[in-house]
């Protein structure tokens, strides 16, 4: 079998010659089939040559066998048998071997048949797979099936929808974690301020420490310290331990504290507005309906109005105050601007 017909050199041969693994196969694998039935067609044809041949040389020797029994048959009569023209028998009768020879040649032939002829396909139903083709003995084309395109799975598509839209989901919930925790504090303090009372003065504080330090680890009925409440300043903590001591807040700073939670939410809902903004983006990019990709976390809209005067924290905030109005000085006393 040379390299034509050698069926791994005509697959390296199909993939050099194609791009693409599967094609390269396919190629490779139809020029095997043909090369297969074009050997087939030649050794059909080396058969009916060699089969002709013989059939030639066994006539050539039954005609001079023909020859040389008619010439005994004529020369040496058989004893018993009465006068020589009364013999039944046809001369080829008198050698045993012409006989034979005579008889034999389709047995012959049929042998050959089944030594060397390789039998050509029925033409019957098949079925090609896409890209291939099918030849005749001959090696012409009989049939060939164009690549067919590749089918999506209706139900792989969507889980894989589903992955890209979880795992962007998991990172937007992983960057907007404090989010939540501002939140719930701030809608303590929206409760507390209605409830002046030691209790709501306790939870007002508290929560505007946690406000601060979302990830502190104070509980509600414990002293603060710097080892507990580390992101919150000396004088909130000193605050939160003196009402934790039975002291009650005075009006204006509860108005201030509560002030001062509704900046630090509005501060707080912004940078959330804004990472909730670049990952509907981040999901549109990627063909992620945002709707189905993030949840989201706001509870409360954006604080507004303020209760009771303001604070000022600056010559430039009271300037900015217009001629009679009350105010917070720095040290939450409330005053009157003359």
């Amino acid at each position: 079998m040379g390299l034509l017909s050698d069926p791994i050199f005509l697959m390296g041969m199909g993939l050099l010659g194609e791009r693409g693994q599967p094609r390269g196969l396919l190629t490779g694998l139809q020029l095997a089939q043909k090369g297969q039935y074009q050997n087939a067609l030649m050794n059909k044809m080396q058969a009916q040559q060699e089969l002709a041949q013989r059939k030639d040389q066994r006539l050539d020797d039954q005609q001079a066998a023909l020859k040389r029994l008619a010439k005994e048959y004529t020369a040496t009569p058989i004893p018993g048998s009465g006068p020589i023209s009364q013999n039944p028998k046809p001369a080829y009768a008198l050698n045993p071997m012409a006989e034979d020879m005579a008889v034999g040649a389709p047995e012959i032939m049929q042998r050959i048949m089944e030594a060397k002829m390789i039998p050509v396909p029925k033409d019957e139903g098949f079925t090609l797979p896409p890209g291939s083709t099918r030849y005749d003995a001959e090696g012409n084309v009989v049939a060939s099936a164009p690549f067919a395109p590749e089918k999506v799975d209706a139900s792989k598509a969507e889980k894989d929808a589903f992955d890209r839209a979880q795992k962007i989901r998991k990172e937007f919930l992983d960057v907007t974690d404090e989010f939540p925790k501002i939140t719930n504090s701030y809608g303590r303090i929206q409760a507390s301020i209605d409830n002046p009372s030691a209790a709501g003065d306790m939870a007002l504080v508290f929560n505007y420490m946690k406000m601060l330090d979302p990830d502190s680890v104070v509980r509600e009925s414990e002293y603060a310290t710097a080892e507990n409440a580390r992101g919150v300043p000396d004088t909130i903590r000193n605050v939160y331990n003196k009402v934790l001591n039975g002291e009650r807040l005075a009006p204006n700073q509860r108005q201030d504290f509560y002030n001062r939670s509704g900046k630090l939410y509005n501060k707080a809902f912004d940078a959330y507005e804004q990472r909730e903004k670049e990952y509907k983006d981040l999901a549109t990019r990627y063909s992620i309906d945002p709707e189905r990709a993030l949840i989201s976390r706001v509870v409360y809209p954006r604080h507004e109005g303020d209760i009771g005067p303001p604070s000022i924290k600056s010559d430039e905030d009271y300037d900015n105050l217009p001629s009679g109005t009350e105010f917070i000085d720095p040290n939450g006393v409330l005053r009157r601007k003359p």
